[in-house]
Formats: C-alpha cells, structure tokens, sequence
C-alpha cells in the first residue's frame, strides 16, 4: 500500500508567494551500503544481491576474514575483495589480497575451530555449554557481526554468532565417499565463468 506524502493536500509556492500546483509525489532517498547496477547502469537495485553463494577465508596477520559472495557477484563475474568488518559500512570493510585467501565455505561445509575463549552453544535439550575446540558444519555467515552459524557434526548443539577474526585457528575439512576426513590444506580462489 502506498503512503500517501501529506493527509491535507500541499500546494507548491510559487515565486511570488501565491498557490502553485498540488504535490502528489515525493521523492525520497535512502543510503545504501551494497546494491546492483540496472538499466545498462543508469539506476541501482537496493537489496538486490540476492543471497549469499559462499563464503572465501582470509588470514591476515594471524586473524581470520571472510569475503561474502551473492549471486550479484556472480551475474557480474566480479570476485568481492571487501572482508566483513563488524558493525561496520561496506566502504570501511578491509581490503583483501589473493596470497591471503585461504578457502572458500559453503553452507554445509566441515570445518573446525579453536577458540580460547570459547563459545557458547545451545544443545538440543535447551541447555548451553561452552565449547572451546569443536568440528562443527558450517551453515551461514552474518554480515553486522561479522560471524558465522553452523551445528555440530553429530547435531547435539547449533550456533550462531561464533566470530572468527580472534579465533586460534579455523580449518576447513573434506568428507570422501567413504567418509574419511582430510583436511583442505589451501585451496585455489575460484572466479566466475
């Protein structure tokens, strides 16, 4: 439903003072952090990226980034360089480089982590407890605080908001056929086709 800009009608003054014609419309506009070119670049869909495809990892100096990547970037084949920064705006978002990328995660992807802090889970009996090492999968990621979501490997507890900048180490994990688990060492970044 569309609001309407005044509930009494508005005459736009004229020059000299006297009653011009009747607003109707107003245009309004918002800031936007991310969005996407249309119309061979003459407008901009606000909230257009669609959802987030994957996940690519960087290690910088010891703490651990994470680029997102939407299907926006995808119809554009352009990799996103920007690394989340919590609470932060896009345009304040850290830089990456290639030799720092380490991996890229997908939802359901088996990773581990090392906290020395811990984080706090929630079992599925409702209870919570503090989980410092775990191996866990990977289910999403949260641009505001820069964190991810996931669940345990034998589904006894979920979390979300685990940050990953400070952690002690995050590693990333394949599962063959057979069900043997190897860790992914380095992997190649991989572009749009």
């Amino acid at each position: 439903m569309e609001k309407k800009a005044f509930e009494e009608p508005f005459y736009k003054p004229k020059a000299d003072g006297s009653r011009g014609n009747l607003v109707r419309k107003v245009k309004t506009y918002d800031k936007l952090t991310l969005g996407v070119y249309v119309n061979s670049e003459k407008g901009i869909a606000a909230n257009a990226n669609g959802s987030m495809v994957r996940v690519d990892v960087f290690n910088v100096n010891g703490k651990y980034y994470f680029v997102p990547v939407y299907i926006a970037d995808v119809v554009r084949k352009r990799l996103p360089m920007k690394a989340v920064t919590r609470n932060k705006q896009y345009e304040q978002w850290k830089e990456m480089e290639d030799k720092d990328f380490l991996f890229s995660l997908y939802s359901r992807d088996l990773i581990s982590f090392k906290s020395k802090d811990g984080k706090k889970v929630t079992c599925v009996d409702g209870t919570s407890k503090m989980v410092n090492e775990e191996v866990v999968y990977y289910y999403g990621a949260n641009i505001s605080t820069a964190s991810f979501n996931g669940k345990s490997h034998n589904g006894s507890f979920e979390f979300d908001g685990l940050g990953i900048k400070s952690l002690e180490s995050l590693k990333k994990y394949q599962v063959d056929i057979l069900g043997n688990i190897s860790e992914v060492k380095r992997e190649k970044r991989m572009g749009f086709h």
